[in-house]
């Protein structure tokens, strides 16, 4: 009965019966939203047998897999109302807000501010699909007071868009968005007079760990993740000896509290991996906190690029690029050299109507990052491989690795 929609029996999944197919169509073995939207007005309305446990499975939500394959994240029931709950007190959020958010409802980013909503009898939209024409009727329709489009692939789309200029943007409140500085600024100076604040998240942790309060100064909320909620514990350690660093000093953040999620589903061994004995949970980031408690993230661990033996940033370079007046966004992935073990790649998307030949890019860097940290190749892109919100690096890595005549290091 694999393909008995209504009915499924399928090996390791004992208690599930049917998978539905929210758009229009059909498949073999899922149910269609027609029938489903027929059998809500004709099927008995089950009695409630109590109310789910705190502890209880609520969803599994996958990584964004920016860096390898997506893991399912299992998160609880009251690791979710809990976050919400300390996200609608920090970020002060009173019922007649009205939320602008793209993010999918596969992406923490979505069902986590949804439910920051509800929390406060907020107003909530989305779209099932990001489309700018599409977002920009929506806030043209219904003036929201937030916008939380998060990403700067979302981001810089709109206000690079050619309805941005006649956006009224009276009424917004902040907008949300995570970008290396110099975006940030762009972006605060696009949406002003509303504040941009940032924050710092993973699946893991139940969506999010930080954010900045708005009454934190221009330089705080351009360079900084914010302030960490109150219903977590951090420390940021060597990476190397698990010793903890000095105020100021960069490290892998550990994140310990009732929130975080319960484990990777079917993934015993990377989820006993991914903690201390004491509870912790290992984020792979490296990021520091100032004396003022702030938080700063500098780039994932698996993010740095080894050339000649020195450690390079690939969110450096990449802020670095952004401030090329032609392009809108650059990312920067490690590929083999023969002498140098590893060196740069960089991908860019050109802001709409600019032009800049690679080499022209290269020759920006000179004389202003150090030698090491310019990208040996530069690559022009019109689109980004992307998993639910963010560029998947490894398959930009893979392309060029793939280009005929690339050299194998």
């Amino acid at each position: 009965q694999a393909n008995d929609a209504s009915g499924l029996q399928i090996e390791g999944f004992p208690a599930m019966r049917s998978v539905v197919l929210v758009s229009d169509g059909e498949a073999d073995g899922l149910l269609d939203a027609a029938t489903l939207r027929s059998m809500a007005t004709t099927m008995p309305v089950p009695p409630v047998s109590g109310v789910p446990e705190p502890d209880a499975p609520f969803l599994i939500m996958y990584t964004s897999g920016t860096t390898s394959n997506a893991k399912g994240c299992v998160i609880s029931n009251g690791g979710l109302v809990n976050n919400c709950d300390a996200i609608a007190l920090a970020l002060e959020v009173p019922a007649d807000d009205v939320w602008w958010d793209p993010l999918p409802m596969f992406h923490m980013g979505g069902i986590l501010l949804m439910t920051v909503c509800f929390t406060k009898g907020a107003t909530f939209i989305s779209l099932p699909h990001f489309d700018p024409d599409t977002a920009f009727d929506q806030l043209e329709r219904y003036r929201p007071t937030v916008l939380y489009p998060l990403f700067p692939t979302i981001t810089l789309t709109l206000i690079h868009h050619p309805r941005f200029a006649s956006y009224d943007r009276t009424g917004v409140r902040w907008v949300g968005n995570v970008s290396p500085v110099d975006i940030q600024i762009q972006v605060q100076n696009a949406f002003a007079p509303a504040k941009l604040i940032s924050a710092y998240g993973m699946t893991e942790l139940c969506g999010t760990l930080a954010y900045n309060r708005l009454s934190d100064t221009l330089e705080q909320r351009t360079t900084s993740c914010g302030h960490v909620l109150p219903s977590w514990e951090i420390k940021i350690v060597d990476p190397d000896t698990d010793a903890d660093v000095s105020v100021g000093d960069r490290g892998e953040l550990y994140v310990r509290g009732a929130n975080l999620f319960d484990g990777y589903f079917g993934n015993d061994e990377t989820t006993r991996a991914s903690f201390t004995g004491d509870g912790f949970f290992k984020t792979g980031d490296q990021c520091s906190v100032d004396a003022d408690g702030l938080l700063y993230f500098h780039g994932r661990l698996k993010d740095v690029l080894k050339v000649g033996g020195e450690n390079v940033s690939a969110l450096e370079v990449e802020s670095f690029l952004a401030t090329h007046p032609a392009v809108k966004l650059a990312q920067v992935v490690g590929v083999p050299d023969a002498r140098l073990l590893e060196v740069g790649a960089a991908f860019v998307e050109l802001v709409p109507g600019a032009t800049v030949t690679e080499d022209e890019l290269i020759a920006f860097c000179r004389g202003k990052i150090a030698g090491f940290k310019i990208p040996r190749y530069v690559r022009v892109v019109t689109e980004w491989p992307m998993s639910s919100t963010k560029v998947q690096k490894f398959r930009l890595r893979d392309s060029l690795l793939t280009e005929p005549g690339f050299p194998k290091g």
